[in-house]
C-alpha cells in the first residue's frame, strides 16, 4: 500500500519541527550508552551506544528532537557518573543553511513510501501447517490437542517474531532548480541520515516520536532515525558537480524512463535516455502523478528514473531502491 503523499508539500522553512536539530556535546568516559531523552516526549530522544574509557573524553554532534533545549536538558543511560561526564554545549538547527534554498527546491511533493506489508515468513507456515497436521492426529484427545495448540502458537510467533518481513526500500529523488540541487530521501519506520549535510528530518505523523539512534566505532558515528509504523523523510544539499541535464544533452546518467514538461504544460513521454545524447521526440505519456504534483507553471520540467549504472547521487548509508530526477529549467 502506496502513502497517498502526492500532495504533502515539504513546506520546510515554515515548520520548525521538520527541521533537524543537532547538539554538540561533550562526552567523558567511561561511557557505553547515552539517553537523551524530552520531558513528556514518550518514546523521543537520542540513544548513542560509543564506548568510551575511563578518561576519554570526545566531542560530537548528536540529532535531538524538536523541544530539546540547553534549557532543559534530560540526560539518563550514564547511572553513577558525575554530571560533567556529558555536558551540551552548543544547539544548532540549521536555519540559515535551509533558509539560503530557493522556494522551489522547498515546496515539491514528497515521495511516497510504501507501507511494511504483514506477510507470514516460510518457516511460520510450516510450523502452522505441521502443528495442524498434529492437533488433527490428537483431536480424539482434547488436552492433548489444547496443549499442542498452545505449543504451536507460541513456536509461530517466535518464529514470526525472529524473521520480520523485510522493510520496503528506500526511495530518492535528486530535486533540481535551474542550478542548485537537494537530495530527498524517503522510508518507512527507519532512515539513515547524514548529520553533517542533513537540514530536514519529517515525518507525516506528528504525533509519533522520532528516535535517533547512534552506534560509533573507529570509523566515526553512524545515525538512523527511526518512527514506528510511519514514513520518514530526509533532505540534504547535493554536490551535482559537472552533471547536467537538457533537452539538449544528458551529462548525468541512463534513464529508464524520461517525461518532459514544455512552458505550455504539455506533457511527453520518451522512453529511455542514455548518457551523451540529446533528448528524443516525444510521445502521449505522464509522469507518475507524485511526481507532476505541486510544480510552478510557465517552467520547463524535465523527470526521470535513474537507471541502476548511473549516478543517482553520493554514496551513503542507505541504497535507495528507485532513484527519480525531477529538475525545473
Amino acid at each position: 500500500m502506496i502513502a497517498l503523499l502526492a500532495l504533502l508539500p515539504l513546506l520546510l522553512s515554515q515548520d520548525p519541527t521538520s527541521r533537524l536539530h543537532r547538539a554538540e556535546v561533550r562526552l567523558v568516559g567511561p561511557l557505553e550508552t547515552f539517553v537523551w531523552e524530552r520531558e513528556g516526549g514518550g518514546r523521543s530522544g537520542t540513544e548513542l551506544h560509543l564506548e568510551l574509557r575511563a578518561g576519554e573524553e570526545q566531542r560530537l554532534w548528536m540529532p535531538i528532537p524538536y523541544g530539546l533545549t540547553l534549557a532543559q536538558p534530560e540526560v539518563s543511560g550514564v547511572p553513577g557518573l558525575p554530571s560533567e561526564s556529558a555536558s551540551v554545549l552548543a544547539v544548532d538547527d540549521r536555519d540559515g543553511e535551509l533558509g539560503e534554498l530557493p522556494v522551489e527546491l522547498r515546496g515539491r511533493s514528497l515521495p511516497p513510501v510504501a507501507a511494511q506489508a504483514p506477510r507470514l515468513h516460510l518457516a511460520t507456515l510450516l510450523t502452522l501447517v505441521a502443528g495442524a497436521l498434529v492437533i488433527a492426529a490428537t483431536r480424539r484427545r482434547p488436552p492433548v490437542a489444547c496443549g499442542l495448540g498452545v505449543v504451536v502458537a507460541a513456536v509461530a510467533g517466535w518464529t514470526q517474531a525472529a524473521h520480520p518481513p523485510p522493510r520496503p526500500g528506500t526511495i530518492r529523488v535528486l530535486e533540481g532548480f535551474e542550478s542548485r540541487w537537494v537530495l530527498v530521501e524517503g522510508a518507512q519506520g527507519e532512515l539513515p541520515i547524514d548529520l553533517a549535510r542533513d537540514l530536514v528530518l519529517r515525518s507525516d505523523k506528528s504525533s509519533q516520536p522520532i528516535r535517533f539512534l547512534g552506534h560509533g566505532d573507529q570509523e566515526g558515528v553512524r545515525w538512523s532515525a527511526r518512527a514506528d509504523d510511519a514514513p520518514l523523510w530526509r533532505l540534504a544539499p547535493l554536490d551535482v558537480g559537472a552533471r547536467r541535464v537538457s533537452a539538449a544533452l544528458n551529462l548525468w546518467g541512463a534513464f529508464e524512463d524520461v517525461w518532459s514538461r514544455e512552458v505550455g504544460g504539455a506533457w511527453s513521454g520518451h522512453g529511455t535516455w542514455e548518457l551523451g545524447q540529446a533528448l528524443g521526440e516525444g510521445g502521449a505519456g505522464a509522469p507518475p502523478g507524485w511526481l507532476a504534483a505541486g510544480l510552478p507553471q510557465g517552467r520547463a520540467v524535465l523527470i526521470g528514473r535513474l537507471a541502476s549504472e548511473a549516478w543517482r547521487g553520493p554514496e551513503g548509508p542507505s541504497d535507495p531502491e528507485a532513484t527519480w530526477l525531477r529538475w525545473i529549467e
